[in-house]
């Protein structure tokens, strides 16, 4: 390996600070404790303690563009070649070759809801050769996302994995819930006995037995309000809203990214409008089928999005006795957060600060040996603390089998229930569980707020898959180049310069 110094212009020195770490920040290796990072989420933010944009550092220092490659942005190692017209093209090495315009590499923003694919060749095994990056779903680089047709990287996704099952979801929930006939009997009784020995009785403690004739059409309006209120099925016209949601946040984080996949059913046209308070909201029509395509004499509807105070959609008509589907997104404060404490000698330990009621939670973890635990936890009140006791993951069946005696968590099967099993799986064994990663799973019925429907329904169902990524592991390695642009290139041409005014004449 070559050092390469830089020659710094004497009266005109870089400026420079000195650095002082936060407790979850540390110094890059090999960078003389001149570099900082602390880890975010998925991302991470880096501070120099010298200004990376100083011209004689670009232009002076024949390692800068190594630098800015392996260290500020942690992407893999490249080698340079010259071509034919003097130019020089850069490939990454490493096994990464080819990949140089891989999203998933350059960028480590993602959504559960959007980039997760499909459920097909789930694995539990994790590969810890260091000498094969080229397994790239447990690369640090891929965050436990593997490259399928239905994936992508942060971008707006109606065929993911999860809106996939979430569409499934909705056809088997959506749609009105008809009273049982042990509520009708119960009813009638109620109402008859109001109607006669109360009706009869109040009327002759009272001495005016002829006033209860007077008084029954009276009871008699009240017991049909009552039949409709309580059944929430309003005669000839009938509505009903189900969602299934997404919300996915990070350990101390106050807020959270929310999915909703919402079905309405009505049993005569209605045209909704949506509202949101988010300003950062998106919502749009959502496909019925994974496979959908335009026929060529499919009816056109069109929809209004607005962007004002508020944020809305309108004009989303459903026909009579018709199912449509929505997808929107927004971002909602948690009022409060979910934090991890302890560490894996002394135990670890989850508080939820947030308003939100952890259901059937468990935790997934995978240590730094490789190996796959599970802890269960059950419901988490708010503002209260669960203690991990992880245990080694079963090699068969379900990761947590516990969630198969609830029904949200269950995998279902039967009509009217919102059942959020396969979501479940998917945040479990189709986003891969890396080695240092631990993230906690539930799920709550409590009404998510920043939304409104217009008319409302008279009938809602919703539940909501919770996904909080406790704690991520090691980032990936730092490796240098294995050349310098300089060894194909004459930077001192004005031409390939970032500043050429600092070249010498």
């Amino acid at each position: 390996k070559r050092k390469l110094n830089l020659s710094i212009i004497a009266d005109k020195p870089p400026l420079g600070v000195s650095l002082k770490l936060h407790e979850s920040a540390s110094f890059m290796p090999f960078t003389g404790e001149l570099v900082a990072e602390r880890n975010v989420g998925v991302g991470r933010v880096v501070v120099t303690a010298f200004s990376a944009n100083d011209p004689q550092v670009v232009n002076k220092w024949k390692s800068f563009d190594n630098f800015l490659n392996n260290v500020l942005l942690r992407l893999p190692p490249r080698v340079y070649r010259e071509k034919t017209d003097l130019t020089a093209v850069a490939q990454w090495t490493a096994g990464y070759n080819g990949l140089e315009r891989d999203a998933r590499i350059t960028s480590g923003l993602r959504y559960f809801a959007r980039d997760i694919g499909m459920f097909e060749n789930a694995k539990r095994e994790v590969i810890l050769d260091k000498d094969r990056p080229g397994v790239f779903e447990f690369d640090p680089r891929f965050a436990g996302y593997e490259q399928t047709a239905e994936s992508g990287v942060g971008s707006w996704n109606d065929f993911s994995g999860a809106a996939n099952v979430a569409r499934d979801s909705l056809r088997e929930a959506a749609g009105i819930s008809i009273p049982e006939a042990k509520f009708v009997w119960q009813v009638m009784a109620v109402y008859l006995i109001a109607l006669v020995p109360v009706n009869w009785g109040f009327f002759w403690v009272i001495r005016r037995v002829e006033w209860a004739w007077l008084a029954a059409p009276v009871i008699a309006i009240a017991g049909a309000i009552a039949v409709v209120k309580l059944a929430q099925l309003d005669i000839g016209f009938a509505r009903s809203l189900t969602q299934i949601a997404v919300l996915e946040s990070h350990a101390d984080y106050p807020r959270a990214h929310l999915t909703r996949y919402a079905a309405l059913y009505t049993s005569l046209s209605t045209s909704y409008d949506v509202t949101f308070e988010d300003t950062s909201a998106l919502a749009q029509p959502f496909s019925d089928s994974p496979d959908f395509e335009m026929a060529l004499h499919d009816r056109v509807k069109t929809v209004e999005y607005r962007r004002d105070r508020d944020v809305s959609l309108s004009g989303f008509t459903v026909e009579s006795n018709q199912t449509d589907m929505m997808h929107c997104e927004q971002m909602v404060p948690l009022n409060g957060a979910v934090s991890l404490g302890g560490n894996a000698v002394a135990g670890w330990k989850v508080s939820n600060g947030t308003l939100v009621e952890l259901r059937d939670a468990a935790a997934v973890w995978r240590d730094e040996e490789g190996v796959l635990q599970t802890a269960w936890m059950g419901d988490v009140a708010t503002n209260t603390s669960a203690t991990l006791e992880f245990a080694h993951a079963p090699e068969e069946g379900r990761l947590i089998p516990q969630w198969d005696a609830s029904e949200a968590m269950s995998h279902g099967g039967g009509e009217g229930e919102i059942h959020l099993g396969r979501m479940a799986d998917l945040a479990t064994e189709r986003l891969r569980v890396l080695p240092g990663d631990m993230r906690l799973i539930a799920w709550t019925d409590q009404e998510m707020p920043g939304i409104a429907f217009d008319p409302d329904a008279s009938q809602n169902k919703r539940r909501t898959l919770i996904l909080i990524h406790l704690r991520r592991g090691k980032l990936p390695e730092i490796h240098s180049d294995a050349n310098l642009l300089s060894d194909v290139m004459d930077l001192a041409d004005p031409e390939n310069a970032l500043f050429p005014e600092l070249i010498p004449q």
